[in-house]
């Protein structure tokens, strides 16, 4: 087409494996560090801990006799200490909390899981489901991360496929991820 010849990257995924692509896009970004960590401490819950016996959220009840159940839980760095507010919140690792109780369980940070997730498509190992070289992915996402400022164009269709919810939902992530949302 003619925007793909302007373009300085293009992708040329396989139909149906944008997701995919999306997720091994992610993969680098985490893996390469080269993700907006501020932007992810402020406006995601990237920070906000999960349990390891539930996968659900911790909250201040599970930790605080009479805290809300509508309240999570962060890690805070400097202080080493779970906590419901923290100017710099741990985004990966596995920490282990006291809750109420006196019991104690190990928690990581959702951004934790997320490059859990993302790593099984490392853009090696997703090469041959989506079609795109390994070296073209992470140079397409180191492109993206340093040039600024790009948009997010949604209803180009990727939503006319059966698990458009879930390629969206990755598409969407990764552009989090480069802190971009909200800016000129």
């Amino acid at each position: 087409t003619t925007l793909a010849a302007k373009a300085n990257s293009w992708l040329r995924v396989r139909p149906g494996k944008d997701g995919e692509l999306a997720m091994a896009m992610i993969h680098v970004m985490l893996e390469e560090n080269i993700f907006d960590a501020e932007f992810t401490r402020t406006w995601t819950n990237g920070p906000f801990l999960v349990r390891s016996d539930n996968n659900q959220l911790l909250r201040e009840a599970d930790v605080q006799t009479g805290g809300s159940t509508g309240t999570w839980i962060v890690w805070d760095e400097p202080s080493g200490a779970p906590t419901t507010q923290s100017d710099h919140p741990a985004l990966f690792g596995t920490l282990t909390v006291k809750l109420a109780d006196d019991k104690s369980i190990e928690c990581r940070p959702a951004l934790q899981l997320l490059k859990e997730a993302a790593a099984q498509f490392a853009p090696e190992r997703s090469e041959q489901i989506t079609t795109v070289p390994a070296e073209e992915v992470r140079k397409a996402v180191r492109l993206f991360a340093k040039e600024k400022p790009s948009s997010y164009c949604a209803w180009v269709g990727l939503e006319q496929d059966n698990d458009a919810m879930q390629t969206n939902r990755a598409v969407g992530i990764f552009y989090a991820l480069t802190g971009q949302y909200d800016q000129r």
